[in-house]
């Protein structure tokens, strides 16, 4: 997909650089590949910005970032945003064509129980006759097959990456897992949520 439109609605892209090729989304400069969209992101224990020369040997593309960086040794464009951290999810969205628009999703959040009630209702769909996918804590998997392992609540590309593979194998419905920790950080933006499920408050 050309940056253009990956970027559209978000920021204004000259010509030349808007045709750039994009393959992928990356946020982690030891997963970059060739042609990825690296997305320099401010955590809370590591600073994309200070991997943008990581990214570039990696054969990222072009670099979303927040602030101003030293010129580095590979040349990779960048491009400023306000937050990088704001703009991930609406990236995300238009490059894996906002799948969730074509998903019945159910988010199941609380301080326990999330995985089981998740379960719960991956049983229940199934034995309706509704395919279904699952995004939490244990794997991501869809009809019974692991399509991926990671966090609670993935990242935004991660995500949509996933719901975009579950829409694409066949899913009609996906639960999913959202932690209170995956909300503080926005990694939700995006999801077009149908029904949501409180579990529990505890300490």
């Amino acid at each position: 997909m050309r940056l253009a439109k990956v970027l559209a609605g978000i920021m204004p892209v000259e010509a030349a650089l808007g045709s750039l090729e994009i393959g992928g989304i990356s946020i982690d400069s030891r997963k970059t590949r060739p042609g990825d969209l690296f997305v320099a992101i401010r955590g809370e224990h590591a600073d994309g910005h200070s991997f943008l020369e990581e990214a570039a040997r990696a054969g990222a593309a072009t670099a979303l970032v927040e602030r101003e960086v030293s010129p580095l040794p590979l040349p990779l464009p960048c491009l400023r945003v306000r937050s990088t951290s704001a703009a991930l999810p609406a990236v995300a969205v238009r490059f894996f064509g906002d799948p969730s628009a074509g998903l019945t999703v159910i988010g199941v959040t609380g301080t326990n129980g999330k995985t089981t009630v998740t379960y719960l209702l991956e049983s229940i769909l199934e034995a309706a006759g509704l395919r279904t996918a699952v995004i939490g804590s244990v794997n991501y998997r869809l009809a019974g097959r692991i399509l991926r392992t990671g966090l609670t609540t993935p990242f935004p590309h991660e995500l949509q990456e996933v719901m975009a593979a579950a829409l694409s194998a066949g899913a009609s419905h996906v639960v999913m897992e959202v932690s209170s920790h995956s909300t503080a950080q926005g990694r939700i933006e995006g999801v077009r949520f149908d029904a949501g499920l409180f579990t529990n408050l505890s300490h």
